[in-house]
Order: structure tokens, then C-alpha cells, then sequence
């Protein structure tokens, strides 16, 4: 488990910078016709990207995540407009990262996202999904009119999708996926929309406020439906968080309620439909903090808080501590 996280300052220049054009760029819409998801999407010129790529050498814990740019070949070009962003590899033995982001502007809109990847395949299903989500929600023929149509509709296609690629690839999801957590900001419009534990929050100027829900099988609404799916939940003594099992299987203990990818849980009741969170943004909201779960285990939203507004570079600072804490409390967690 890493530490991925990007923050967003709310002022004047983001304001005035983040306008949307209204002149409809042409997208070329192309088919999953190949197994590399960078050779899916088309990239206008319009387009600038900053997000993770899969390096070509062994990462080393607390390494950042290796990046690819479009647009720009400026890896700070964000900054300027308050945007900050870092992806932090774990301790744990696996030979990459799991965790993955995208930071996308284009005509005056801003899409962040977060992944984090899990199980044996994790790294890939995040790989595809950082770039093939917001490449399908771009592309899709109603945007922006109708974000939230648009974001249930590529959520489902995108887990379809992602299922059909590992397959192409001789791996599988049955036992591997991952969370994710994506912002649209459109004028002064916050869209927001999660699957899983990966986590968004709004810091405002006196308090902060949860814009995702953490899809726990522990949760009420949750766990009826995993139960009337013929799943079943369980807590072990020896962990905080409750796993969702098939009957009579252990298998296959993830511990999530909602995710991309794990068909094999998405026969008992785990979905990948996110809950989907709209607000206009106010004169006293300062930042927004995306950040995968490794963020948030051992730091509250307070603390976070307290990071994002006494940094020059926000999101490096929660990473770095959230990474620091992990090591702290559980050595081997990684």
C-alpha cells in the first residue's frame, strides 16, 4: 500500500483559469481494440496530462511514481495553478507501485483521479484505469452537459473493459482491482465520484468536509446488499477492517464493498457503481485533498488538514507523513 495524493488550491487563478470553453473539440472515439491502454486514447493538443507510468525497473519503497506527460514536458506545470501531486511506493516486497493518479486539463476543466490497485494484478488494473477512465469520461459524446450520467455509464463500461483486458493478457481479476476516486471541476462546480476507500475532502477555511464515502462491507446499505447477493462478512481478530467471503470459501477477503476489477467478489455483491457528490464551490473553500487509503490509515482528516495549508507543496507533505506513520505503526504493512 502507497501513499498517492494530489491537492488542489482553491483561489483566484484557478478560477479564472479553469473556465470552460465552449467550443466543442472533435475527439476520436476509438475502440478497445488493443491491450496497451496507452494505445486507446486519442490526445488532442488541447489536452494536458501529468499521471503515472509503469517504470521499467524494480521501484524501491518511498520511490515516486515514474511520470508521463502530454502537453507539457514541464512535470511542475500544475503548480501554478495550486495543483500538487505525489505517489509514494510502500515498503511491501512487490516489484511496482500499486497506486496510480491522473491530473487532466483541457478547455477549462480539471479531472483528478486516484487509483490504488490490489490483489496479485493490482498494478495493471490501476495502470488501465488511470488513463482509460478519464479517456472515456472526455470522450464520452455528452460531455460536460450530464457529468453524472456520464460517470455511472463509463464506471460500468470502464469495469467491463478492464475485465476484458486482463483476459487479453492471460491475468485475471477475480482476485485483483482497484478503488478510485476522481474530481471534475467545471466552472465553479465540483464533481466528485469514488468506488472504494480512496478519499476526497474539502478544506475549507474554519472545518473540512468528506466529499467521498468510504465503501466499507461494515456499512449498513453495503453489507444488505452483499448478504442478499449471497455473500457473507467477517471480522478477524487480528484486523480492524471486515473482509466479504463467498459461502463456504476464503475467499476472496477483500475488504472493500466496492471496487474496478474483483469478479469474483462481484458475484456476492461488490459493484463498481460510484456515489457521485455535486457542490459549487464557495468563497471559503481553500483546498481538495484526493488520496488513496495508504493517506488516510494512520492520519484524520485534520491532520491533513493542518499538512495541506502549512506547505509550499501540499501533497508531498501527506504523502511523506503518511508514509512516515505507516512505517511507524505497522513495519511490514507495505
Amino acid at each position: 500500500m502507497g501513499s498517492c495524493c494530489a491537492s488542489v488550491k482553491i483561489n483566484p487563478q484557478i478560477r479564472k483559469d479553469f473556465q470552460v470553453n465552449t467550443s466543442k473539440q472533435e475527439l476520436e472515439i476509438t475502440g478497445i481494440k488493443s491491450q496497451k491502454p496507452e494505445e486507446i486514447e486519442t490526445i488532442p493538443l488541447t489536452r494536458i496530462i501529468i499521471r503515472g507510468v509503469v517504470p521499467e525497473s524494480k521501484e524501491v519503497s518511498a520511490q515516486e511514481k515514474t511520470l508521463f506527460l502530454s502537453g507539457t514536458d514541464n512535470p511542475n506545470y500544475f503548480v501554478p495553478y495550486g495543483i500538487t501531486f505525489s505517489c509514494k511506493k510502500g515498503i511491501k516486497s512487490t516489484p511496482t507501485n500499486q497506486d496510480d493518479f491522473s491530473i487532466i486539463q483541457e478547455n477549462g476543466i480539471l479531472i483528478i483521479s486516484v487509483f490504488d490497485g490490489h490483489g496479485i494484478y493490482g498494478n495493471d488494473a490501476s495502470h488501465y484505469l488511470h488513463i482509460i477512465l478519464p479517456h472515456m469520461i472526455l470522450s464520452h459524446p455528452k460531455f460536460p452537459e450530464d457529468i453524472d450520467l456520464i460517470l455511472k455509464e463509463t464506471y460500468f463500461k470502464c469495469n467491463i473493459f478492464l475485465n476484458k483486458y486482463l483476459e487479453n493478457l492471460g491475468k485475471s481479476t477475480e482476485l485483483s482491482g482497484s478503488t478510485c476516486t476522481l474530481i471534475i471541476l467545471i466552472n465553479n462546480i465540483l464533481y466528485t465520484s469514488n468506488i472504494g476507500d480512496s478519499k476526497a475532502i474539502l478544506i475549507k477555511e474554519s472545518n473540512n468536509i468528506k466529499l467521498t464515502i468510504d465503501h466499507k462491507p461494515s456499512d449498513s446499505i453495503e453489507l444488505e446488499r452483499i448478504i442478499k447477493s449471497g455473500g457473507l462478512v467477517r471480522t478477524s481478530s487480528t484486523e480492524v477492517c471486515s473482509r466479504i467471503f463467498a459461502k463456504g470459501k476464503n475467499l476472496p477477503g477483500i475488504c472493500v464493498s466496492r471496487a474496478f476489477g474483483d469478479s469474483l467478489a462481484q458475484t456476492i455483491g461488490v459493484v463498481a457503481e460510484p456515489d457521485i457528490n455535486k457542490r459549487e464551490i464557495r468563497n471559503d473553500d481553500v483546498f481538495i485533498v484526493v488520496g488513496s487509503d495508504g493517506v488516510w490509515e494512520f492520519l484524520s482528516d485534520l491532520q491533513v488538514c493542518d499538512l495541506v495549508k502549512n506547505s509550499d507543496n501540499p501533497a508531498k507533505a501527506v504523502a511523506d507523513f503518511s508514509w512516515t506513520k505507516w512505517r511507524e505503526n505497522e513495519n511490514d504493512a507495505f
